[in-house]
């Protein structure tokens, strides 16, 4: 009897015991202070679990050791409703934080019905609750698989809002598949905005969908569109099928409405500019001077004010101001390599039915001009990679991106055709003119350069171009005919002084050019010569420029009789007296 009562006792502890560790084994509710999240500490646990959430998708899980709070600053960068749980190790009831809205629910007591395709609802019991039963509303169904929305006036006239992203929460088995955001300015013409989903994710009853916008968009009006399952049709309009519910929310800002009626580059009307887009980008080719911003506002006793572009901020800001009222533009310059703003091949289509030797498929970062279709991946024996422009093309030089060994070209052959019929390719050569560094690639853990094989080839036309290559991986490139010529201006003829000349060299190429010549400054007396100066340059000409590259002063002074003539000539050297230019002249 003693023994039993003995063991009664010890299970009795054992139990009270656990029981008392699970007890222990929870946090009360986690409490944002900004972006930081602070709980109540557990005195049996060593570490805790931590879960982010946007608008119910998970962004981060996190195990903190030893403290009771964490800063999700580099978390919350994206707009969105944030909610966090926290479960303390070895437990299993967690915490659950209220939202924490990073930008504003632009949603909230906004909502407009389409006619007759949407009602207030009830807000879900799941992770995008937000109180509101507006932003609740049910979806009706007709038949076919119509799909209707609802409509939200963000602002009024006086005011703009940009949205950045939303989201949806619908019941878990919904028919509610997606929803399409349009936007307006007057709630009737509306542009349906590009999207990307960036998950689905399931909490209890609601089923949340999360979107961004890669372009935030200036609006008043924005019209959401679903997709859902279909009603069954007994009347000319259907039957009207009541749907789930589904709660939404819209982030963004909403600003005081100080619109700049122009913005200038360079004196010239920004191309597509509109008082309600306030953010522009632009591509400028690689050394062209960043445009001069100027802009100008029709709002009475308003200030503009421009932070013009900069090489290490290739972004101007332009900021229209009243009172405490301010709207902020911006017009970002994207700088284009030469070599890519040239590229005839990108977006052209590979013919070679050589699929098996393309990196298609793949990631298109690793081509650096965005096309896969010129990027070849070669089989032991070579490959080809056989590009059709689409109709007849000039071109003046090939251009390779060599991936392996950037330091070794490795083309066999290039051809070009205007059939792409096998007895019709005709043989390129190949003479290579530059190698410039264009990027990085990470080779076995080793950073190597990718160099730019440029070829000069003349002036080809044709329709279809192919290269034979035994490298690993290329890129093809094809240039127009681009020019690199040479000018002279001279000084008046003055008898008694001694004439001058300065000779000029302009580079219209991709790469930067050697200007290896001798430069001739010739002065005659009645068509014989009078007076001879040389000299022999040695100096690259930067791509995209005009530059001095030699400068004359006659050794004699003119005659005071006599008719006086002077030329230029460019010659590849005085021993071979191979023209590089025509005869410059006056």
């Amino acid at each position: 009897m003693k023994k039993l009562l003995s063991l009664v006792l010890v299970t009795m502890m054992i139990v009270i015991s656990a029981s008392t560790m699970v007890a222990f084994a929870e946090v009360g509710t986690p409490t944002w202070n900004g972006t930081t999240l602070t709980w109540g500490g557990d005195a049996t646990a060593t570490s805790y679990t931590v879960n982010l959430y946007n608008t119910g998708y998970l962004v981060k899980t996190v195990n903190v050791a030893g403290a009771t709070s964490y800063d999700f600053a580099s978390d919350m960068t994206a707009y969105g409703s944030y909610f966090a749980t926290v479960t303390p190790a070895g437990g299993t009831a967690s915490g659950y934080s209220a939202n924490n809205v990073v930008g504003t629910n632009l949603a909230m007591d906004a909502l407009q019905k389409l006619d007759g395709s949407s009602e207030a609802g009830a807000a879900l019991n799941g992770a995008m609750t937000d109180g509101d039963a507006t932003t609740a509303p049910y979806i009706y169904l007709y038949g076919g698989s119509k799909g209707y929305g609802i409509r939200f006036q963000l602002c009024d006239d006086n005011h703009l809002a940009t949205v950045k992203s939303y989201a949806f929460a619908a019941a878990a088995t919904s028919g509610v598949q997606s929803m399409d955001l349009y936007y307006s300015d007057d709630g009737a013409d509306w542009t349906k905005a590009e999207t990307s989903r960036d998950g689905k994710v399931t909490t209890g009853v609601a089923a949340t969908n999360v979107y961004t916008l890669p372009t935030a968009v200036s609006c008043r009006w924005i019209k959401l569109v679903t997709e859902c399952g279909a009603g069954t049709a007994t009347s000319a309009n259907g039957d009207k099928n009541k749907g789930f519910p589904s709660e939404i929310a819209v982030f963004g800002d909403v600003a005081s409405y100080v619109p700049l009626d122009s913005i200038k580059m360079d004196g010239a009307d920004l191309t597509g500019f509109s008082s309600n887009q306030t953010s522009y980008s632009i591509d400028l080719i690689e050394g062209t001077a960043l445009p001069v911003i100027s802009a100008t506002t029709a709002v009475e006793g308003a200030d503009v004010n421009v932070a013009q572009a900069t090489l290490e901020n290739p972004v101007a800001t332009i900021t229209s101001t009243k009172g405490t009222a301010v709207m902020t533009y911006t017009v970002a310059f994207n700088i284009v390599p030469k070599w890519k703003h040239y590229n005839l091949a990108q977006g052209k289509v590979d013919s070679s039915n050589s699929g098996k030797n393309f990196y298609g498929g793949s990631d298109a970062s690793k081509a650096l001009d965005g096309d896969l279709a010129t990027m070849a991946n070669p089989k032991s024996g070579g490959s080809n990679i056989v590009i059709d422009m689409g109709n007849s093309v000039e071109i003046g030089s090939v251009g390779i991106i060599e991936y392996i060994n950037p330091s070794i070209l490795k083309v066999v052959k290039m051809y070009y055709s205007d059939t792409a019929a096998d007895d019709s390719w005709k043989e390129i050569t190949l003479d290579e003119a530059a190698i410039p560094t264009v990027g990085k690639y990470n080779h076995a853990g080793t950073l190597k350069d990718l160099r730019l094989h440029i070829c000069e080839v003349g002036e080809v036309n044709a329709r279809y171009f192919k290269v034979e290559t035994t490298s690993a991986i290329n890129e093809l490139l094809l240039f127009p005919v681009q020019e690199f010529s040479y000018e002279a201006s001279f000084s008046a003829l003055t008898r008694g002084e001694k004439p001058t000349a300065t000779f000029t060299a302009t580079n219209d190429k991709i790469y930067d050019v050697p200007a290896n010549c001798t430069c001739i400054f010739a002065i005659y007396k009645d068509g014989e010569l009078f007076d001879i100066v040389t000299d022999d340059v040695a100096k690259t000409v930067t791509s995209g420029t005009s530059e001095a590259i030699a400068s004359f002063t006659g050794t004699k002074v003119l005659p005071e009789d006599g008719v006086i003539t002077v030329k230029g000539f460019i010659w590849n050297s005085m021993d071979k007296m191979v023209p590089l230019a025509p005869v410059l002249e006056p």
